[in-house]
């Protein structure tokens, strides 16, 4: 039988599970990084990568850009 996913739970259950991961390698020195290069100025590519970037601070991943 197929089960419908509820989109907000999922998401909430992956930032639990990377946020603890984080903090995890933070406590061994280890500062987990996402770097960004971007070429060019579209718009859909800078949305994209502050809406990564934020999504990023918040679960305690630096960023480089």
């Amino acid at each position: 039988m197929a089960k419908l996913l509820d989109g907000k739970e999922v998401a909430a259950a992956l930032n639990a599970k990377l946020t603890a991961e984080a903090r995890d390698l933070n406590g061994k020195g280890v500062t987990p990084t996402l770097a960004i290069v971007r070429v060019g100025e579209r718009g859909g590519d800078i949305a994209y990568e502050k809406g990564a970037a934020k999504r990023c601070e918040k679960i305690g991943v630096a960023v480089k850009k």
